[in-house]
């Protein structure tokens, strides 16, 4: 009887060192090829932003299809961050009464608002000029790609560990700010 609880258990081991663990691996490296690819493209998405001041439909759609090719469900969400500088007055109404200081303010715009300039209600072409969203020298725009669903790697690795914690395996945030305003 120890004779074959023996073999059994040796036959266990050897399936997950023979079949599983590598397929774990396997799955591991697909999620960081997954991972540089949503890194690579984020990257120039936020590079073209930054060089060229504003951006277009078509930029916006390119940019959703590179992650799809990956086949995951991703959330992608912009920020664009706008620095104003208010004049500080006793009396707004009288110019002399000036501090010679200046209230700085971030404006924060986010990805709905921001769709809603690319993509509004209205029959214009995705080329035209008003659906282009436009950002500033000097100004900071931030976009932040998740995935919605777990990878095959953390799903073989949860059944093997039998522990289920939480999964975000792709998480990227790049930004920077407005070098260039070319429209």
């Amino acid at each position: 009887m120890v004779d074959v609880l023996s073999k059994l258990i040796g036959f266990i081991i050897a399936i997950l060192l023979l079949f599983i663990f590598p397929l774990q691996q396997s799955y591991a490296r697909q999620a960081d090829i997954q991972y540089l690819h949503v890194f690579k493209s984020t990257t120039e998405f936020t590079d073209a932003i930054r060089d060229m001041g504003y951006i277009t439909p078509r930029m916006w759609l390119d940019f959703q299809d590179e992650l799809t090719q990956l086949g995951i469900m991703m959330d992608i969400k912009m920020e664009h961050s706008a620095k104003r500088y208010d004049p500080i007055y006793d009396d707004p109404l009288k110019p002399e009464s000036f501090h010679e200081e200046f209230l700085v303010r971030h404006e924060v715009t986010n990805t709905a608002d921001i769709m809603q300039i690319l993509f509004p209600h209205s029959a214009e072409p995705n080329e035209a000029l008003t659906r282009r969203y436009t950002l500033k020298t000097g100004d900071f725009i931030q976009v932040k790609v998740t995935n919605r669903q777990q990878l095959a790697a953390d799903v073989l690795l949860e059944w093997l560990t039998s522990s289920f914690s939480e999964w975000k395996r792709i998480d990227v945030s790049v930004g920077g700010m407005v070098r260039n305003e070319d429209y």
